[in-house]
């Protein structure tokens, strides 16, 4: 254990070439801070999401009905909506704070049909002639 006396953590970031932001981060992922088993994170900043945000997040994460959205999709809806307002990056940590996998679906292209295609311009031309008979033939 350091004595805090001594030396402060700011000056251990600072020697080891670490941020603040960083440690945190990896101080609240290494003790679990996972919102399923009970345990709350006890470390609380101004600007972190209070615990009813956080539960609405991972609602609207989980939740089947915005199964298609992408979470930039959902973020906006949200922040449209005024149910809850946070940044991008927040949708992100907390996701991967709390395991939550969004599937997402890739868009499938069509094949070409069967068929002359051209590949550049007057490559192919092509004329139509139709034949029309009048009454009188």
């Amino acid at each position: 254990m350091i004595d805090k006396t001594v030396i402060s953590i700011k000056e251990i970031l600072s020697l080891v070439g670490v941020s603040s932001t960083q440690y945190y981060r990896w101080k609240t992922e290494f003790r679990g801070c996972t919102f399923f088993e009970g345990k709350r994170c006890k470390i609380t900043r101004s600007n972190q999401l209070t615990l009813i945000e956080q539960e609405k997040l991972i609602q609207f994460a989980k939740d089947q009905n915005f199964k298609k959205f992408s979470t930039i999709s959902l973020m906006f809806y949200c922040k449209r909506n005024k149910i809850l307002t946070c940044s991008l990056d927040s949708w992100y940590k907390h996701r991967k704070l709390y395991g939550i996998k969004r599937n997402t679906f890739k868009h499938i292209r069509k094949g070409f049909k069967e068929g002359i295609r051209a590949w550049c311009a007057n490559e192919i031309w092509h004329i139509d002639l139709t034949e029309v008979r009048t009454k009188e033939g």
